[in-house]
């Protein structure tokens, strides 16, 4: 009777343990030795339009590739032949699309590989994003940076303008090419040609400039094309950046320590199991399968049920929250905990959240937990919640932002003496000037301008990031700051023959906010819309009075005729040193827009961008009333 009653318990078991499989977003399946299917999760059932009665038992190349044997590059048949995890991208023909599948060996008792389990997730958009990479090199003409085709005999066929820019700012004549290009080009180039590969990081010094040179081969071999990028800057980085290195190394090391300590009691906790299921073979379910998976996660897995009840703690689990292994959560702190993460998850309206928390008992730590729903049918009910320790990472983020903050003053120090010494030669003081003379002392000017701006911008995201950023916040009329604002940069506008209009809504309230914040905001947006807005364009800025959740906020917009964007393209526009257009007309440090998500994001307001290819973009932000 006892046997029948574990038995029964198991199954129920069983299928909350489907449940949880369920939930992963992943693609995931297990095969045993024959190829066989033996479980899938609904995200795999989804993918290729199969129910779990239609797969399990079958053999899966015949199912996803229509063939009597395994495929030659399949994942899983290298984790057979050689009892190994192993990851590899494919393109599956039966889905069309692009994954990076991650295959692991399960092992019985005896270390007989039995299982294996194969996770595949889509990485179309990765993709996406390196075709933008190699179609932006297919333009060369357009490229800032020296572009080159050289022939199996050291002929060079083909040079963009920057080679000549390049020879001219060292002194040389046009066809002193080869002076600015590694010694040992010719051989590198003849033998790229020869045998298909490609060459990185050839370093050549140009006067007082330092160039990086990548050589790939063209697809039919008849050339090869030679890229160049100025790494001057990034070597003086990189030089201040290894004496920091030296003292980040102890701290890797007592990190690579603690991760090796990690995988031993995983790997002893995975013996431990094992034996357990030998124990008790005949009543081995599908569950206790996945109890190993489980309980082999470097993460902290918590299973809430709609009663906000744990279900499920894992032993990660308890080490990051700093109770042992072995040791109970107490009941105060799991209702904590697990009210703070089911608030965190309800008050949101997306299916799966990752966020940020703080722990300050019994240890103090920073951990990113990701939390999703069981049933997306029924969203108030429960949840599992991912938890890692990202403290670690958190300490190193902080050094590098001092690194980042000390690295930019110091860089700025200098610059100030030297921009009014430049201006006292520009304007004639120091003695007369040539016209070629002058033009190149304007090039330099706007430069040091660059130089300067890029500065400001690594320190003011610096500040934002260690949380430094303080807001002065007063009573401000915001019609008279945007209209003022834009007034005062209408002249760049002009100088493109760009209609520049600003049109508000009666009666604006003011909204407590830090004026010149808002002000540097502002013209973020507006001096991005001039730089991709054509000449003879229009740019429109907005302010009205909306209500939204019952409460009124401030919008403002900018709408400009430019070129547009794909809206998927236009969502990474907030992340730091993001550019999705980059030419000789339009420069910028790629942190603009990174900084004023950070300071509307202080003041409890929002900002994104709606835009469509050849049709415009319109950037919004909002200010709480």
């Amino acid at each position: 009777m006892k046997k029948v009653k574990t038995g029964k318990e198991l199954f129920s078991k069983a299928e909350g343990w489907q449940e949880i499989f369920d939930s992963i977003s992943d693609m995931v399946f297990m095969l045993d030795k024959d190829f066989r299917i033996r479980k899938v999760n609904r995200a795999f059932c989804k993918a290729i339009k199969k129910s779990p009665q239609d797969l399990i038992g079958r053999r899966c190349y015949r199912i996803l590739h229509k063939s009597n044997r395994p495929w030659k590059v399949c994942p899983c048949l290298r984790t057979f032949k050689g009892k190994k995890a192993h990851t590899a991208e494919v393109l599956d023909p039966k889905l069309g699309i692009p994954l990076l599948v991650s295959t692991s060996p399960i092992f019985d008792k005896g270390k007989k590989l039995v299982y294996a389990v194969h996770i595949a997730r889509d990485i179309s958009i990765q993709k996406q994003a390196e075709k933008v990479i190699e179609d932006l090199s297919r333009f060369p003409d357009e490229n800032p940076n020296p572009v080159l085709r050289i022939t199996r005999n050291g002929e060079i066929i083909y040079k963009n303008k920057a080679v000549d820019s390049v020879l001219k700012r060292a002194g040389l004549k046009r066809g002193d090419v080869f002076r600015i290009l590694p010694a040992q080009i010719k051989k590198v180039a003849a033998d790229s040609l020869r045998t298909g590969r490609r060459f990185h990081n050839m370093r050549a010094r140009v006067g007082s400039r330092v160039y990086s040179y990548s050589l790939s081969p063209e697809k039919k071999r008849y050339y090869v094309n030679l890229y160049a990028i100025d790494i001057t800057e990034r070597e003086k980085v990189d030089t201040a950046l290894k004496k920091r290195s030296q003292e980040q190394e102890a701290l890797n090391d007592k990190i690579r320590e603690k991760m090796n300590l990690i995988q031993e009691k995983d790997q002893r906790l995975f013996d431990t199991s094992e034996e357990l299921k030998n124990t008790n073979s005949e009543l081995i379910t599908a569950r206790d399968r996945l109890e190993i998976i489980v309980n082999q996660m470097g993460e902290g897995l918590l299973v809430i049920n709609d009663k906000k009840e744990i279900e499920l703690i894992n032993d990660r689990a308890k080490e990051i929250l700093g109770f042992g292994k072995r040791s109970a959560v107490p009941e105060g702190y799991k209702k904590l905990f697990v009210l703070q993460l089911w608030k965190e998850l309800h008050k949101s309206e997306k299916v799966i959240l990752k966020k940020e928390l703080t722990i300050e008992r019994p240890r103090e730590a920073t951990l990113m937990v990701t939390l999703a729903h069981l049933h997306s049918a029924a969203p108030a009910g429960g949840f599992v919640a991912v938890i890692r320790d990202i403290t670690a990472e958190k300490k190193i983020e902080r050094l590098k932002s001092d690194f980042v903050a000390n690295v930019s003053h110091e860089i700025r120090s200098p610059m100030a003496p030297m921009k009014d010494a430049l201006s006292l030669v520009v304007d004639g003081t120091a003695g007369p000037l040539t016209p070629e003379q002058k033009k190149f002392l304007s090039i330099l000017d706007e430069n040091m301008d660059r130089l300067t701006r890029l500065i400001n911008d690594l320190l003011n995201l610096s500040k934002i990031e260690a949380g430094r950023m303080e807001l002065k916040k007063e009573d401000v009329k915001i019609a008279s700051l945007v209209k003022d604002t834009v007034d005062s940069i209408k002249v760049y506008a002009a100088r493109k023959k760009i209609a520049l209009s600003v049109e508000m809504d009666d009666a604006l309230p003011r909204p407590m906010c830090d004026r010149d914040r808002i002000t540097q905001v502002i013209i973020n947006l507006v001096m991005n819309a001039v730089k991709f807005t054509p000449e003879g364009g229009k740019i429109a800025v907005r302010c009205r009075l909306l209500t939204a959740s019952g409460k009124k906020i401030v919008q403002v917009s900018v709408t400009d005729t430019g070129p547009g964007m794909l809206q998927e393209e236009a969502d990474l526009l907030f992340n730091r040193f993001k550019q999705l257009v980059a030419t000789d007309k339009v420069k910028g440090t790629g942190l603009g827009l990174a900084i004023s998500k950070a300071i509307i994001d202080l003041h409890g307001g929002k900002i994104w961008v709606e835009s469509e290819e050849g049709k415009g973009s319109t950037f919004k932000f909002t200010l709480p009333v």
